[in-house]
């Protein structure tokens, strides 16, 4: 059976069922709400097809985020699909598979490709043509703040993080993570996220300064959220992003 062989090679976290003549595999990465994300052993007329049936971008589309709004983000979205070989046909994500022997890894390279689309929701700027991130970007640019975007870098536990900036100046580096939602069940997701990664990274060693900077455009915050934030981090809000000066010793432009 076809449902045995995928628990056997996916493991106890990953459950598989068969509903309406199609196996259901459930996984233990969770969307954006906390719906477990799911993913289909269809055949169609392409073959045998393992998809998402499209739910990903539904989940997108009740935070009001589209993935083909502007050329950037269409872009980013791109760069998710092609690390993962995995197809866009009608909202769905989607990979054929020859074999049952490759449905397994077929549902592992669509989960990690559902996974970085719905991240895609990190820096983004509801409303905006831009992302979050890319308005950052431009403020490093401007000011010439020397730095290096999506730097790695390994925790305690040995977990690899990708943060978002990396800014060099003379004493400690900045490693700096950006946080945007207009969701307030999403902001909840971030900071969990952000404490986990520096709580980790906290754990090696003294070479590195961290900075969450907020997009505050968005009223989603809490204090409890500013608070747990400002005890691992130096927590800075897009508003008074002029405090990133004095952070990197940059002299103000203009």
């Amino acid at each position: 059976m076809v449902e045995e062989s995928l628990r056997r090679e996916l493991g106890p976290l990953f459950a598989c069922r068969e509903e309406d003549g199609r196996v259901v595999i459930v996984t233990p990465l969770e969307y954006p709400d906390g719906d477990l994300m799911e993913f289909y052993l269809i055949q169609d007329a392409e073959g045998l097809v393992v998809t998402d049936l499209a739910e990903t971008v539904a989940t997108l589309a009740a935070y009001r985020f589209d993935v083909e709004s502007t050329p950037k983000r269409r872009k980013l979205f791109e760069g998710v699909l092609q690390a993962q070989g995995v197809h866009w046909f009608r909202g769905e994500l989607r990979l054929l598979v020859e074999s049952e022997r490759e449905i397994a890894p077929a549902v592992i390279r669509l989960s990690q490709a559902a996974l970085r689309t719905t991240d895609l929701l990190f820096t983004a700027r509801f409303g905006a043509g831009t992302t979050f991130k890319e308005d950052v970007e431009e403020y490093l640019v401007e000011h010439e703040i020397p730095y290096q975007a999506d730097y790695k870098t390994t925790g305690r536990s040995g977990q690899t993080y990708t943060v978002d900036f990396y800014i060099e100046r003379k004493r400690q580096p900045i490693l700096m993570q950006t946080l945007s939602t207009g969701a307030p069940s999403y902001a909840e997701q971030l900071v969990s996220r952000a404490v986990r990664m520096w709580y980790d990274l906290r754990r090696i060693n003294g070479r590195f300064a961290y900075t969450t900077l907020l997009d505050d455009c968005e009223k989603v915050w809490t204090k409890e959220h500013l608070e747990i934030l400002e005890s691992l981090s130096e927590l800075v809000v897009w508003s008074e992003r002029h405090r990133l000066l004095d952070l990197t010793g940059v002299e103000p432009k203009g």
